[in-house]
């Protein structure tokens, strides 16, 4: 069975490879030209060249590439739809027209990665499920969503290869990036966690549920449709700076500065692009955001997740010690 991935030179991309080739899949890379090779992939194809894909030798598509959620620069809406929606219909109609050219789609799965910020944000910590209606409030939530909705209406016209939609919760593994990237930095430089006062809970996905997931869909036994990936356990943002600690070998101080001095203080990057906190990040940091993952763990036939939010936890910090 072979698996092409696009962004197969990603932080997703590079531990799916690794996992699937380790469980037995071949797994073929979907990369712009010119990217460095990684392991666990035993074919490398370019975005300019799909039509060279032998996409009779596909038996699933996971889709990963795209234009991932920026707070370090003004959003280009125009910029993610090309990227995030054209890339989506680039790849499932190249990989239609090939499955029917070389045999059909019958067997054939498409997996695409969009993202719970399909929802926007919304307030409070009520538990977000499959059926929760989006409502995306970012360039990045809006055009995931679009290509969403593109995929659902070309599977359902082309009747063409099963089509598993994941919104995954924020991933932590080794060397992931963004916020988990800088609480993990607090926490391996032993630096006061600030934000102490604000109270929330959070969900998170380990990238070994990611592998554990997508290995399971290719090989078949789960129904197409949209699934939340989300770990078992949630925890507050205090609680998660606390056990990044603890895998780094390090007591972290938890400060409870008063609310409306952090607010105050996140005031100056609403109008200065460098100041390095604005009220969106630090919604992101102290805001709730659950996710039901009883839908998947179902679709699987799990009782529970193969991994405990942990194991990602000590993963990234030991990734982010050791620079690998």
């Amino acid at each position: 069975m072979a698996v092409l991935v696009s962004g197969a030179t990603g932080f997703v991309g590079t531990h799916l490879a690794r996992q699937l080739a380790a469980r037995g899949l071949e797994c073929w890379g979907l990369d712009l030209a010119g990217t460095p090779e990684r392991e666990g992939y035993s074919r490398r194809f370019a975005w300019e060249y799909l039509d060279e894909i032998p996409w009779g030798g596909v038996d699933a598509v996971v889709h990963l590439a795209g234009m991932a959620h920026d707070l370090s620069q003004a959003p280009d809406e125009v910029a993610y739809r090309a990227v995030n929606l054209g890339l989506s219909r680039r790849l499932w109609d190249a990989a239609h027209l090939g499955w029917c050219a070389t045999g059909g789609t019958e067997g054939k799965r498409f997996v695409y990665f969009s993202s719970v910020k399909v929802y926007g944000n919304a307030p409070g910590a009520a538990i977000r499920t499959e059926a929760t209606p989006p409502a995306p409030q970012t360039p990045y939530g809006r055009t995931k969503l679009e290509a969403e909705k593109y995929l659902r209406a070309a599977a359902k016209k082309d009747c063409g290869a099963a089509l598993y939609i994941l919104r995954p919760a924020l991933i932590c593994g080794p060397k992931a990036k963004g916020n988990l990237a800088l609480l993990s930095a607090f926490a391996r430089w032993g630096l006061p966690w600030p934000f102490g006062a604000f109270e929330n809970r959070r969900s998170f996905c380990g990238i070994g549920n990611i592998c554990a997931v997508v290995e399971k869909i290719c090989r078949g036994g789960v129904e197409p449709g949209t699934y939340q990936v989300a770990d078992d356990e949630t925890v507050s943002t205090v609680q998660l700076v606390k056990m990044l600690g603890a895998a780094a070998g390090r007591w972290v101080w938890v400060w409870r500065i008063p609310k409306k001095w952090i607010n105050l203080l996140a005031m100056p990057g609403e109008v200065w692009p460098r100041w390095p906190l604005d009220r969106e990040r630090l919604g992101k940091m102290t805001g709730s955001e659950v996710v039901s993952n009883a839908k998947i763990k179902e679709a699987c036939g799990w009782t529970e997740m193969p991994f405990r939010l942990e194991e990602g936890v000590r993963e990234a910090v030991v990734s982010g010690k050791s620079g690998d």
